[in-house]
């Protein structure tokens, strides 16, 4: 008897010198792809670059970082159909506006560099919310185009007062408007109100 279970234990010490070792490579190749691919916790890309733009155009960070994280996901080098460029997603046509408001101009390449396309960003956004005086309708315009927001606007049938929008008619707008509310809402939430640098 006494035979059988010292050979019994050396057989279950032998499984466990085998498996033990892939059980804890498994383990940290999971934690190492959780690190690599997926955000960190507690952090927000480009948080310094996104405190520094918003507080030159005195917006809410936590707004803009919604909108990047709608627009591009936090992806530096996205391009849309639509040729919408970097980070907060901006379109030739919203850069030049910004650079003959500003009397800065720079290379259209640009706005793949993080700081030039937040800067560019919110600017644009800046502007949109001092032209509108309702963030909703800004964001909206933001996606849509000003031009398309001052119809709605004074369309009866997407604005009781001239100001506000009741309704949306592009889905993709509507569902924008949502998402970066949403976000917004969310990382206020998660870092208590205050930004993260």
């Amino acid at each position: 008897m006494r035979k059988k279970r010292k050979q019994t234990a050396g057989k279950k010490g032998s499984f466990r010198r085998r498996i033990l070792p892939a059980v804890l490579l498994a383990a940290a190749i999971f934690v190492g792809v959780q690190l690599l691919f997926c955000p960190v916790p507690g952090k927000i890309p480009y948080a310094g670059l996104i405190a520094a733009a918003s507080a030159e155009e005195e917006l809410d960070p936590f707004l803009v970082a919604a909108v990047i994280k709608t627009e591009s996901s936090f992806d530096p080098e996205a391009i849309s159909s639509r040729n919408a460029r970097g980070l907060m997603q901006v379109i030739p046509e919203t850069a030049y506006f910004v650079m003959a408001k500003t009397g800065h101009e720079f290379p259209l390449a640009d706005l793949l560099e993080p700081e030039r396309n937040i800067k560019t960003g919110c600017f644009y956004l800046s502007y949109l919310i001092k032209t509108f005086d309702d963030l909703d309708a800004a964001v909206a315009a933001y996606n849509a185009g000003p031009g398309n927001v001052k119809k709605w606007l004074v369309d009866p049938a997407h604005s009781q007062d001239g100001r506000t929008l009741k309704e949306i008619p592009f889905a993709e707008t509507a569902n924008y408007v949502v998402k970066v509310r949403k976000a917004r809402a969310d990382y206020h939430k998660r870092f208590g109100g205050v930004f993260p640098e």
